[in-house]
């Protein structure tokens, strides 16, 4: 395949003691150049996908689900008797607020109201909302496109007003935080330093209660690293503040801020090293899972006044063959998360932690509190979220009286004739590795067919059955979808995360391998017909595993992917809060003892001449925060001269998508585009005919 032109200008880097010469570092400047040769890449890319009856089927297909948005996660809240709702379409947003569980109830926002609220003529997306406890004022987040920042604004509900409040933040982790009387709340922040702090925001200047009665406050970087973002949680009366980071690696530290008196303690005893999520249950008690000398977690009850003497902690519920993945507290009742082999159940207890309910749920579930949140949103019942490969997210309330489930809010889009099985395969240190296949019932002839596996595996993060929207074109056509759950993840707790993170951060590849090959064994597919797909770290994964097993995959499509893990960032780039996500996963490059190991599995480093590379679809995001483009340039350079010198007829491609950050567009058309175009790459080099 003949390739536009990509010059060659060595240049010798150094980290931790690891030395390489990069031909393409050129391209990690964003030149002129630079950029003329990734819109020339991007166009040559486009004349390889070429829009085919793959394209067409899957482009048309996706309508069947509703598009991107039935995959955005929008719960549904309950506070002050008030149930507020968001639903998403290709259209865009409607936010509801009803007095009632049941029904719409009264339209609050939607893209005609927003547009003229923010005079501006395309509606944003709602990315978040967050109510106060009395429900009376709606917080609500616009997406800003990067999928990570924008803007938050206040409504009042009764008048429909914007109320005088909005702030720019990362609106994932820099929520508004609420007082309990609902006058205000603490906006987290940044002093002009770029130090961490959290401003007391009163609603009403004229009635501010106990808004009026809190103070400002900021921490060192010593405190809590600048880079690190940042979770405050107020107690009950307001009170405490306690903060944390919340990171792939364990949070800490932990600070509990008086509000009145300005006093700032550690939360947590020196010694403590791992996590420690949960909720305040009054002002003298955090309910709290606790992981330090467990690899599943467990439930304790830590005294405020004494919170840094684990010995005054009480232990509520003890260590389980589950794995604890959030707890909260309502109606004076434990509402926990769990995960039990992979999949998602949610449990009541007593406030003393006497076991009282299992929640009905569905088979091979999960959510984005059991899969990487790990925090159950504040509501006065107990509402949670739940998908499964065949049923979209959604919301449901368990009705502790009757013990059964409903769904409140939007009802959830399905997938018909879907057929799933949970598999396992046998590692080399005797660990079961499992994965879940998924296809279409009437598929089942025995042959092998082509598949798609899609994998993650890094951070703790637990990869768990999400609903299959992007993929059903895929299986409607045939094809097998292949989800494996790989060691570096959090589904099997502590250990199993350790085990594939960081210096271990090769075992994460072999458990893939070793799923690979027992599909291949079990006759599922072959390796003619197999895809890998990854995105974020689990596009490190898939751009490690190319690397290395090339033999083992017919397509790559490592999607918004890490792919330079010694260098992810230009030096001398300040990326911020990104920048502590990297070391945590993979270790620091900076250190000669990451360095090394990094380097033996990085794939930038890893592309050799001379080898046969399976057909290698990249896609990068140009409004991406964490996994820069610039990378994606230096890779398909060298993809592409590494296939140069075996006459390769298999494509190494790049599209560089205007108007994405870290996923998929928010813009419904450009995602159907870029969905399309992926599956149409893979569909096309697995042998998957359209019928």
């Amino acid at each position: 395949m003949i390739y536009p032109e990509s010059r060659k200008e060595a240049s010798q880097k150094s980290i931790g003691g690891v030395e390489w010469s990069d031909d393409y570092a050129w391209l990690q400047q964003e030149s002129e150049e630079t950029l003329a040769w990734q819109q020339t890449q991007h166009d040559f890319a486009g004349t390889v996908l070429n829009r085919g009856p793959e394209f067409e089927f899957v482009h048309q297909n996706l309508d069947a689900t509703g598009g991107k948005s039935s995959r955005v996660f929008a719960p549904v809240r309950c506070r002050g008797g008030k149930w507020f709702s968001l639903e998403k379409t290709n259209e865009g947003d409607t936010l509801y607020i009803s007095e009632k569980k049941q029904g719409q109830g009264r339209v609050l926002l939607d893209p005609t109201l927003l547009c003229a609220m923010l005079s501006v003529a395309v509606a944003p997306r709602i990315a978040i909302f967050e109510p106060s406890p009395n429900g009376a004022i709606l917080g609500f987040a616009v997406d800003d496109g990067s999928g990570r920042n924008g803007t938050w604004y206040f409504l009042d509900v009764e008048t429909g007003q914007l109320l005088d409040s909005s702030y720019s933040a990362d609106f994932m982790f820099e929520l508004p935080i609420w007082f309990s009387d609902s006058s205000g709340f603490y906006q987290p922040t940044r002093t002009a330093e770029g130090l961490h702090a959290f401003e007391p925001r009163a609603i009403n200047a004229d009635n501010p209660g106990v808004t009026a009665n809190a103070l400002p406050f900021s921490l060192t970087t010593k405190e809590l690293d600048a880079n690190l973002n940042k979770l405050g949680q107020l107690s009950p009366s307001g009170r405490y503040l306690l903060v944390s980071s919340f990171t792939p690696a364990p949070r800490k530290p932990y600070w509990i801020f008086d509000t009145h008196s300005g006093d700032k303690r550690p939360f947590l005893p020196d010694s403590y090293l791992d996590v420690c999520y949960g909720e305040w249950a009054d002002d003298d008690h955090f309910i709290a899972l606790s992981f330090e000398g467990t690899e599943r977690g467990r439930i304790v009850e830590i005294p405020a006044a004494t919170s840094t003497d684990p010995s005054s902690w009480r232990e509520l519920v003890a260590e389980s063959t589950n794995v604890l993945r959030a707890v909260t507290v309502c109606k004076n009742r434990l509402f926990v998360c769990l995960l039990e082999d992979a999949s998602q159940v949610y449990q009541l207890y007593s406030r003393d932690g006497e076991r009282m309910a299992r929640v009905p749920s569905a088979p091979f579930a999960s959510s984005i509190v059991s899969s990487v949140w790990r925090h159950i949103y504040l509501n006065d019942e107990f509402i949670f979220q739940q998908e499964t490969f065949d049923r979209s997210s959604a919301s449901y309330h368990y009705d502790e009286s009757t013990q059964t489930t409903t769904v409140v809010g939007p009802e959830p889009r399905c997938l018909s004739d879907i057929s799933i099985e949970q598999l396992f395969a046998k590692a080399d240190d005797d660990v079961d590795i499992p994965y879940f296949v998924v296809r279409k019932k009437s598929a089942h002839s025995g042959s092998p067919a082509p598949a798609l596996t899609h994998v993650y595996g890094g951070g703790n993060i637990a990869w768990l059955p999400t609903f299959l929207w992007q993929y059903q074109p895929f299986i409607e056509a045939g094809g097998v979808y292949i989800h494996p759950v790989l060691r570096g993840g959090g589904e099997y707790g502590n250990l199993w995360a350790a085990q594939g993170n960081r210096e271990n951060k090769q075992r994460c590849f072999e458990d893939l391998y070793v799923m690979a090959e027992h599909a291949i064994k079990t006759g599922i597919t072959t390796p003619q017909q197999l895809a890998l797909s990854g995105e974020s770290n689990g596009g490190m994964t898939s751009s490690a595993a190319m690397t290395q097993r090339p033999d083992l995959w017919a397509a790559v499509v490592p999607r918004f992917p890490v792919l330079d893990a010694l260098e992810p960032f230009p030096f001398g780039l300040d990326v911020g809060a990104f920048a502590a996500f990297v070391p945590a996963l993979y270790g620091d490059a900076n250190e000669a003892e990451f360095a090394e190991i990094i380097a033996s599995y990085s794939p930038y480093q890893n592309v050799k001449d001379g080898i046969q590379y399976p057909a290698i679809f990249l896609m990068l995001g140009l409004q991406d925060p964490l996994c820069m483009p610039s990378n994606g340039r230096r890779i398909v350079a060298k993809l592409q001269a590494a296939g140069s010198s075996v006459a390769s007829d298999k494509p190494a491609i790049a599209r560089f998508y205007d108007n994405t950050g870290h996923d998929f567009s928010d813009d419904e058309s450009l995602a159907k585009q870029q969905i399309a175009e992926y599956l149409a790459f893979v569909m096309k080099n697995t042998q998957l005919e359209i019928k």
